[in-house]
């Protein structure tokens, strides 16, 4: 494993980019672990819409910093982040220190497509306003790809490949 890889990588965007199918088979092409926030948030505190509905995106937001913090660790692995992580420039530092930054991205079109009606996504409803809001936080990664048209493994492909070229500045 090069050493670009021993990093890890966390994987940023909106909701539908593909954060977590490409994160698992990112993590299983680098033999890193792999970590999916929102999975790990939902086993800890229940569906994610419930924890909005009983405690509100402020409480979710605090136990996702939290999380993060917990995953900028030292310890390479990929990781799926939540789309509202990078609303956060203090997550966003943590995630930059501690891993490869890529965010995954896609037209509000191709997202409609991909989820629908966004069941079980408490904020799928104004998903264009949300969307042009994060996008400049998006925009700070080491590496934005666009995931549209793609499939799972050339996406994954390129970001190997990308990782490849940071060999020299990697930690």
């Amino acid at each position: 494993m090069s050493s670009a890889h021993r990093r890890g990588v966390a994987l940023g965007g909106f909701m539908g980019v593909g954060k977590t199918s490409v994160g698992l088979r990112l993590a299983r092409h680098l033999g890193l672990p792999f970590v999916d926030m929102d999975a790990e948030l939902t086993e800890r505190f229940g569906p994610i819409q419930d924890q909005f509905a009983r405690d509100g995106e402020e409480a979710f937001r605090v136990r996702e910093t939290a999380l993060v913090g917990e995953l900028c660790d030292g310890v390479p692995r990929v990781v799926a982040t939540g789309g509202g992580v990078w609303a956060s420039v203090g997550n966003r530092a943590r995630l930059h220190q501690a891993y490869w930054t890529v965010v995954l991205a896609a037209s509000v079109d191709e997202l409609r497509r991909r989820l629908g009606t966004g069941e079980g996504r408490p904020l799928w409803g104004d998903a264009e306003a949300l969307l042009a809001q994060r996008q400049e936080g998006y925009q700070d990664a080491d590496l934005v790809l666009g995931s549209e048209g793609l499939e799972i493994e050339e996406v994954v492909d390129r970001i190997v490949e990308w990782l490849d070229t940071q060999t020299g500045e990697a930690a």
